[in-house]
């Protein structure tokens, strides 16, 4: 069984940052009243979460299935077989981190960004995905 979880402490305490410098940008230099700021600042908190919802996700890899959530949607949780997907690859993009491709039969391509996974994890489950097409792992064989 394979688990990996992002790190979304970095994207918290970055996002409490803007949140302390939109709030003092508000208070201090456009001159609105504290609850004003508090809640403009807390809007900025919030489009900030929500644009970085995408490098939140984390994979658990057990019984040739993959399960897919993102931790900054907790009601976001994607299961798939190995059997209905064509090829999963680990791809990196420069100043944007690890992404981690799956590519499903049935579905279009689908890229899954990460916050504090190395890609040698992820290469373990692409490693698990490729012992499960080459057939050398029975199908009830847990990972």
């Amino acid at each position: 069984m394979i688990k990996l979880k992002s790190d979304t402490t970095y994207i918290w305490g970055k996002g409490v940052v803007y949140y302390s410098l939109t709030l003092l940008i508000m208070i201090f230099l456009v001159k609105v009243t504290l609850v004003q700021a508090l809640f403009l600042s807390m809007i900025s908190l919030i489009f900030y979460l929500l644009i970085n919802m995408i490098y939140a996700f984390s994979f658990n890899v057990e019984s040739n299935t993959i399960e897919i959530t993102n931790q900054l949607r907790p009601y976001y949780k994607e299961v798939t077989a190995f059997e209905d997907i064509n090829s999963i690859e680990v791809k990196g993009v420069i100043n944007k981190g690890i992404t981690l491709a799956i590519d499903f039969k049935h579905k279009s391509k689908k890229y899954f960004a990460v916050t504090g996974i190395s890609k040698e994890e992820l290469e373990e489950i692409v490693e698990v995905f490729r012992t499960y097409k080459s057939g050398n792992m029975n199908p009830k064989e847990d990972v």
